[in-house]
């Protein structure tokens, strides 16, 4: 009886060994990055979920005083979407965010729904009109805007629409909400280079400079 029950035993414990493996399978391997600049995660971009795109490599200076040192590209803000990738730092990104969920939206609510933005522009190394005093743009610190796109796929563009008897209040509402969230706000009052866009920065300033 013993050495039936023993067999038995050995017999069992052999089908099992050949049924089942010994350790666990490993998990798949995660893809790895094929460059420097990766697509982020919800809520991975300045903390903050309201931003989409990617996060992009240090920016080192090619001229005294330029360069990004944790810089973002964004594609979609607020829900609503960018022509161009516009490079910027994480301060800028966010008070961008805050202008667009807080202040733009609420002005479209007698239109079609704000979904874009075009004429879009972040980090350039240049200075203040060619001098030598840099730009905002420098240290992605600023975002240029030239139109706004409607759900309709109408556009309010700052050039046309600035003295347009419809647009154009509309258009002045914009630039003075973005004066109380951003250091510099410069439009077709300011000059000739301002004419066809909104120039918003974060430049430090007591007062904001709008114009």
């Amino acid at each position: 009886m013993k050495v039936a029950l023993l067999a038995w035993l050995i017999s069992a414990s052999a089908a099992l060994a050949q049924s089942a493996p010994l350790t666990s399978p490993l998990p798949e391997p995660r893809p790895s990055q094929s460059g420097p600049i990766r697509v982020a995660i919800i809520g991975e971009l300045c903390d903050d979920p309201r931003l989409q795109g990617r996060i992009a490599p240090e920016i080192t200076a090619v001229r005294e005083g330029c360069g990004i040192e944790a810089p973002v590209q964004l594609t979609s803000v607020s829900g609503v979407s960018l022509s161009s990738a516009a490079t910027v730092n994480c301060t800028l990104a966010s008070t961008f965010a805050d202008w667009l969920e807080f202040d733009v939206h609420p002005l479209f609510a007698q239109r079609p729904a704000l979904t874009g933005l075009a004429g879009i522009s972040g980090y350039v190394c240049r200075g203040i009109a060619g001098g030598d005093r840099l730009s905002e743009h420098a240290t992605g610190n600023a975002i240029d805007i030239a139109s706004f796109r409607l759900g309709d796929d109408s556009r309010i563009n700052v050039l046309d629409g600035w003295d347009d008897p419809e647009d154009g209040p509309l258009l002045r509402d914009l630039f003075d909400t973005a004066c109380a969230r951003f250091g510099t706000v410069l439009g077709p009052g300011a000059n000739d280079a301002h004419a066809d866009h909104f120039h918003l920065d974060m430049a430090p300033r007591r007062n904001a400079y709008c114009r």
